[in-house]
């Protein structure tokens, strides 16, 4: 079965803006560093 990996991207009033499932590592970071600089302008 093995480790599932998430990731919540969570505003300052605490809601939930993006969400990743079953993460792999390789260029993940990419992608929540484009969807920051989207959600910040």
């Amino acid at each position: 079965m093995g480790t599932e990996r998430t990731t919540f991207m969570i505003d300052p009033e605490g809601k939930i803006v993006r969400e990743w499932r079953k993460v792999k590592v390789a260029g993940h970071i990419a992608a929540v560093l484009d969807a920051a600089r989207e959600v910040v302008g």
